[in-house]
């Protein structure tokens, strides 16, 4: 009996002892093909063990990017967004840094993670030191302190992470006695999948704000509050994102200039599915209300409402156009004839809804605003491309639409001061209560309330 015990407790004791190098084998596994993937892709990656004991593991990371270009296509290939310009500039600049820690024991999946970046690169240091020595020396102690850090939890089992980042209140200065404010307030993310790709991701600010000075006696503010977004990720081409947010502003002048922006309670949805090599994509926004202004002229709005919904695009065609347009520019040749390539592949185009409830301009007083639909298709053409070389009418022979645009007394009024409204008047279907134009192109011949044109 002895002996039996003896034997257990020497099983127990050893099952104990080899935990840590059970649960650390599989967990340190994963990491390291992470950690490859990513050194394949244009990252340098130094690794250094942070104190570990039998319990856990600590190891601290840094992250040099040696090709920006691979990584931002690293990350774009799972992005439903492209990735902008400004953010291969900053991956280029920043060296980042981790520390990441695990439990050792069966009992726990989590990594707790912290992420930061840690110093500027030799480039980015002696270009901020000659612009600006004073600001240079600030951005220096924010680092060193790492006020720019997000911590997170990722259950490495489940692919599951939640997290936030680290509250930002700063002021910082620079040489010629102008000053910057930074808030960032309450910001918490939560989600599933990849780190890098992830599955699912949702994202709550409860307030930002920058406040700066800038040359030439310009100022800029923008704030937002309560910002709320909730994407969803199968692939690149299929895919959910939206946001939400309390309140907006947004504010610009110089002494030629200024622009005053208000928002408050909007909301967006971008949406799209891929079936067969067709793309559908759906985009809608409210706003509850608005205004901007500049030295001269005011607008306020209330109760904004866009729903569009596109139908029948070509994936390689769509693609090609998006790849153009990264590489040579939205008003490119190049561009310009891969976007008559997609419409030669034919497509549908909705305008569910584009309306607003009120509108004021300037001292007028608050007027019915106006309700459209819009409907447009495109017949698929082959020879499209060559028939537009002869002609840029030529697209229109394989155009329909089916519009009807409703304005209110009120606000069609005061636009019908406008040379090309007054041409319409005598087409123009009114009521009582709203001005309506019905609008059909089809077989290239267009028709305004029945009247042809």
């Amino acid at each position: 009996m002895f002996k039996k015990l003896l034997i257990i407790m020497l099983l127990v004791i050893g099952t104990v002892l080899l935990l840590p190098l059970i649960s650390t084998s599989g967990i340190q596994k994963v990491l390291d093909e992470r950690i490859a993937d990513l050194q394949t892709h244009g990252l340098h990656i130094t690794q250094e063990d942070q104190g570990s004991s039998y319990f856990t593991t600590k190891q601290h990371y840094e992250f040099s990017l040696e090709d920006p270009v691979a990584f931002s296509n690293y990350l774009q290939s799972g992005s439903a967004a492209e990735i902008p310009p400004y953010v291969q500039v900053l991956l280029d600049d920043v060296i980042m840094g981790m520390d990441l820690s695990y439990s050792n024991l069966l009992i726990s999946d989590d990594i707790v993670i912290d992420l930061y970046p840690i110093a500027l690169n030799t480039a980015a240091t002696q270009r901020m030191q000659d612009e600006d020595a004073v600001l240079y020396k600030e951005m220096q102690e924010m680092l060193q302190n790492r006020e720019f850090m997000y911590h997170m939890e990722y259950d490495i089992a489940a692919e599951k992470f939640k997290g936030k980042i680290i509250d930002i209140d700063r002021t910082l200065h620079f040489a010629d006695g102008r000053v910057a404010k930074i808030l960032f307030d309450s910001a918490h993310i939560k989600g599933k999948g990849s780190l890098m790709k992830p599955e699912e991701m949702e994202l709550k600010v409860q307030k930002a704000e920058l406040n700066f000075d800038l040359e030439g006696q310009a100022k800029m503010r923008f704030s937002l509050e309560g910002l709320k977004s909730d994407s969803h990720f199968k692939e690149k081409d299929d895919f959910e994102v939206k946001y939400a947010a309390k309140a907006l502003y947004f504010y610009f002048e110089n002494p030629k200039q200024m622009m005053d922006l208000h928002a408050s309670d909007m909301k967006s949805r971008s949406q799209m599915q891929k079936r067969e090599g067709k793309l559908h994509t759906k985009f809608d926004v409210k706003v509850k209300t608005a205004s901007l202004k500049d030295k001269v002229n005011a607008i306020a709005i209330e109760g904004l409402e866009f729903d569009m919904d596109a139908k029948d695009l070509d994936e390689v065609a769509f693609d090609a156009f998006n790849e153009a347009q990264k590489k040579a520019g939205a008003s490119s040749q190049y561009t310009m004839l891969a976007g008559v390539g997609l419409l030669s592949k034919g497509l549908s185009l909705d305008i569910e809804a584009f309306k607003i409830k009120k509108i004021t301009i300037n001292d007028s007083k608050a007027m019915d605003g106006f309700d459209h639909k819009i409907d447009v298709k495109i017949v698929a053409d082959d020879k499209l491309v060559q028939k537009m070389q002869m002609t840029p009418l030529a697209l229109m022979q394989n155009v329909t639409i089916d519009a009807k645009l409703r304005f209110s007394q009120e606000f069609y009024g005061y636009i019908n001061q406008d040379d090309t409204m007054i041409m319409l008047n005598s087409f123009a279907k009114k009521s009582s209560d709203e001005v309506i134009f019905e609008i059909e192109l089809q077989d290239n011949k267009l028709k305004v309330n029945d009247h042809q044109l």
